[in-house]
């Protein structure tokens, strides 16, 4: 019997434990942001400056010099995240290039501000300042870390941790940030070993993240939580991708197929199991999952069975033998308390 091969499955609500933006959160904030108001046509009175900036250089680039085009297109998008199911639903319903680069923008800038806030976030500039890992304990981040470092000594931590695979939906660093960190100081382990395990694992972002993580990849990298000029920004909202655009991707949409179907287990964190994420994780080939679990806080009783409904019909295999456990009142944190067994279970 082996160790099984354990598919998390990421949304918002699973770093919102480490104080990154929920998904109706991150509406809020990008509304704010895109909120971008200049009375009398000349002092900009609300919004986000950095974004007016980025979008002064593009123009320039291009040599009109007129934003008023982008203004609207971020006011547009300002009214409507009330009906928005998320943001990235919204820019791809819009076909709009417009409402699209507005909507990256402003998610680049969020998502930058919530990393600089985290428990995550180290500062490079201060001494002697890391992560606090007491924070972090009573965290679904502390529990994957204890789940691969059960009985596992340093030297074959690297292949214990690849029986973990992940699916990521947020355009955050956070996962791959504590796995970096959390690997260093739990085995004393330098840190250009605990960078190639992380790079080595299988952590897919179907709509892309804010950037590169700088020991991943030097070039054009962005640091866990960096303040941007509006030129970075531009750069970095290109690494935020719609569903259209992931969908004509067949080699991401090869790997997050290989990937679902090569499962023992299946858990799903914080994730809002919305038809549009879910129709990603379809594989064309039976997967040979047997237990799945996942967190449905504040979803009722009668959403649940839909959603486990929904659940058998994306991850096929022999229904008959796959055990699926949702909780409606489970955080990501406590599903691993209430599961561990099973998520140790060998296959």
């Amino acid at each position: 019997m082996a160790d099984p091969k354990i598919l998390f499955v990421v949304g918002a609500g699973a770093s919102a434990e480490v104080g990154l933006p929920t998904g109706y959160e991150l509406r809020e904030i990008i509304a704010r942001k895109l909120d971008m108001r200049f009375p009398g046509g000349h002092r900009q009175e609300s919004g986000s400056h950095l974004i007016v900036a980025a979008l002064k250089h593009l123009t320039a680039r291009e040599g009109t010099r007129d934003i008023n085009p982008y203004l609207r297109a971020g006011r547009h998008i300002r009214d409507a995240m009330p009906q928005a199911i998320s943001i990235d639903n919204f820019i791809d319903n819009q076909g709009d290039p417009l409402v699209e680069l507005c909507g990256k923008l402003a998610i680049t800038e969020a998502i930058l501000e919530a990393e600089r806030k985290s428990p995550l976030h180290v500062d490079r500039h201060a001494r002697n300042e890391g992560i606090k890992f007491a924070k972090l304990e009573r965290t679904w981040f502390g529990g994957l870390l204890k789940l691969i470092s059960e009985g596992t000594h340093k030297d074959a931590v690297s292949e214990r941790s690849k029986r973990c695979s992940f699916i990521v939906f947020n355009y955050d660093r956070c996962l791959e940030t504590f796995l970096y960190y959390s690997l260093q100081n739990y085995y004393a382990m330098a840190a250009d070993k605990a960078a190639e395990i992380v790079s080595e694992l299988t952590i897919i972002h179907p709509y892309g993240a804010v950037g590169k993580l700088p020991w991943i990849s030097e070039q054009g990298s962005i640091p866990f939580g960096e303040e941007l000029t509006d030129r970075q920004l531009l750069a970095a909202s290109d690494s935020i991708k719609t569903f259209t655009e992931q969908i004509g991707d067949d080699v991401m949409i090869q790997r997050i197929q290989d990937t679902v179907r090569e499962a023992d287990v299946v858990v799903f964190l914080g994730f809002g199991y919305h038809l549009q994420n879910m129709e990603l994780l379809v594989s064309k080939s039976p997967s040979r999952c047997r237990r799945i679990y996942g967190t449905a806080k504040s979803i009722s009783a009668s959403d649940v069975q839909e959603v486990e409904t929904l659940i058998k019909q994306t991850i096929r295999g022999k229904a008959e033998r796959i055990s699926i456990r949702l909780g409606s009142d489970l955080t990501c944190q406590k599903l691993f308390d209430e599961h561990w067994r099973g998520l140790r279970r060998k296959v």
